[in-house]
């Protein structure tokens, strides 16, 4: 069964999508992989979006790494 709860992360105020979830397996769904690399700069923000059911609860976590 395809989810459609998948977390998405976009850089705040573009359409540019940095990493997001797989939507073809639930125990990925929730990963956010990185979509390739993304020239950051000081002061970016992303934007993480995912959708809870019913007594779902959540918790975000997220390390970014220069390469």
């Amino acid at each position: 069964m395809e989810t459609k709860n998948v977390i998405v992360g976009k850089i705040h105020g573009k359409e540019v999508t940095v990493c997001s979830g797989d939507r073809s397996d639930d125990a990925k769904s929730r990963l956010c992989y990185p979509k390739g690399r993304f020239d950051l700069h000081q002061g970016d923000k992303i934007d993480f979006t995912w959708g809870l059911t019913s007594g779902q609860e959540g918790m975000l976590a997220y390390n970014i790494w220069p390469s």
